[in-house]
């Protein structure tokens, strides 16, 4: 017995490692690891990002080289970007190697069924693929919209400058941010025909803010392209006294094969205020018109929430500034808007779960982060979208940035935006799970 329990247990071993050296894609790979995905109701690309930590977290496996990775979705070969950064988030000079800060990018499809990516890695170096969807970069220095952006159907401006006098021009509106939005041929936002349209409207982003640099092209892969705009020297008055000195660092990035548009903001500060408040906003058409065939999601009890408005435009038109949404504690960060018959819309994703949980842990002088989403009737129909985040400790810090999401969407489900909200925003291990680190051949 004890014999052919040996016997069979030799066999199993023998068929593991045949079985695992038959499926090994990248033969001078030595380890790799599979990360497992959630499901979604149909083929929905999901634009993801690990960092060097979680890296490290999962295989134990110190600073392999950023250009030794290899990742497979089935058998497709993924393209993928690696943005070295400092501790603090911003970018840093590459020196080659995959540290806690660094960020890697990649594309993958989420499908009915539970999918795979499996990340090869310690072996030899390798040449980048090209992007799957090449962008397109159009430079016009000197211009109101100095940099233009578009892969596939969706396309960009960005822009920084400014003047010093303040004075009520559109050069002074929507700098260090995206001012011009159009996908699927639709116009989403262009602040050339509203100077307070565009993404998003935030810190230093009005005539009351001292002029940015212009924007510049920090990393342009095969995954995104990275812009980084920069304001120095912004005040930040409340009853007439200055309450806060800032320099500001944004960085906006369009994803090439996925409808998604990302920014970072990193802000260096000194102030002796305890109370002020972090707006960003912005106006957004949804659709070619406002009516009855849009619908709001917002999370509720764990779920996607949808709220159609089921009311003419007429009756829009008559009723201005109507509350559709507003929490101070909402349970997850972020919203969406969608023409269920145009298939048009956007995802807002504004604030990460780990921050809002901290938020939560506040007993006394919880800090409230208020979205509130109403329709506007002036001057034309539209949905007004705000975001206060209001902080209570602004004089105990030196430093605040945040990280926010807008993804162009057509007829994906609500519960599939859920998904890819915590896709980008969940506890590290949430949803994108990694398998037990493999060795080629099953070595110990």
């Amino acid at each position: 017995m004890k014999k052919m329990l040996a016997t069979l247990l030799v066999v199993l071993m023998v068929s593991l490692q045949g079985a695992s050296a038959a499926d090994w894609l990248e033969p001078a790979c030595s380890r790799r690891l599979a990360l497992q995905l959630p499901p979604a109701e149909k083929s929905t690309p999901a634009a993801l990002i690990v960092t060097g930590r979680e890296f490290w977290n999962w295989t134990g496996f110190p600073r392999p080289r950023t250009d030794t990775f290899r990742l497979y979705q089935g058998t497709k070969v993924l393209a993928y970007q690696v943005e070295e950064r400092q501790a603090s988030g911003l970018p840093a000079s590459p020196d080659g190697f995959f540290d806690d800060p660094d960020l890697l990018l990649f594309v993958a499809t989420l499908g009915p069924e539970k999918k795979s990516v499996c990340l090869y890695y310690d072996g030899p170096a390798s040449q980048p693929l090209p992007a799957e969807l090449q962008p397109q970069v159009t430079e016009k220095k000197g211009d109101l919209i100095p940099l233009w952006l578009s892969a596939g159907q969706l396309k960009v401006g960005l822009r920084g400058g400014g003047t010093e006098d303040h004075r009520h021009d559109i050069q002074n509106f929507g700098r260090g941010s995206f001012v011009f939005l159009s996908w699927k041929g639709q116009i989403l936002i262009d602040f050339r025909s509203s100077w307070g349209n565009y993404l998003p409207r935030g810190l230093a982003s009005d005539r009351e803010g001292p002029v940015w640099s212009e924007p510049e092209i920090i990393q342009h892969g095969p995954v995104r392209t990275l812009v980084a705009v920069r304001c120095s020297n912004y005040v930040a008055r409340k009853d007439n006294r200055e309450i806060l000195t800032a320099s500001i660092v944004r960085l906006l990035s369009l994803w090439h094969s996925c409808p998604v548009l990302d920014g970072e903001e990193y802000v260096d500060y000194h102030s002796q205020a305890f109370d002020w408040s972090w707006p960003y906003s912005f106006s957004l058409p949804v659709g070619k018109s406002l009516d009855q065939n849009d619908v709001l999601i917002v999370p509720l009890a764990g779920r996607a929430y949808t709220r159609r408005l089921n009311r003419t435009r007429q009756e829009i038109e008559a009723s201005p500034w109507e509350n559709l949404y507003a929490t101070d504690n909402p349970e997850e960060g972020w919203f969406a808007w969608q023409d269920t018959v145009e298939k048009t819309g956007l995802a807002v994703f504004y604030e990460k779960m780990a921050t809002l949980a901290q938020r939560a842990a506040w007993v006394s002088y919880r800090p409230p982060l208020h979205p509130r989403i109403q329709l506007r009737t002036t001057p034309y129909p539209s949905v007004e979208n705000n975001l206060s985040f209001v902080d209570r400790a602004l004089a105990c810090r030196s430093h605040y940035s945040r990280q926010w999401r807008y993804l162009l969407l057509e007829d994906e489900a609500p519960e599939t935006i859920h998904t890819l909200y915590h896709l980008w925003a969940g506890q590290p291990g949430s949803l994108l799970t990694a398998s037990s680190p493999e060795k080629k051949g099953n070595e110990p």
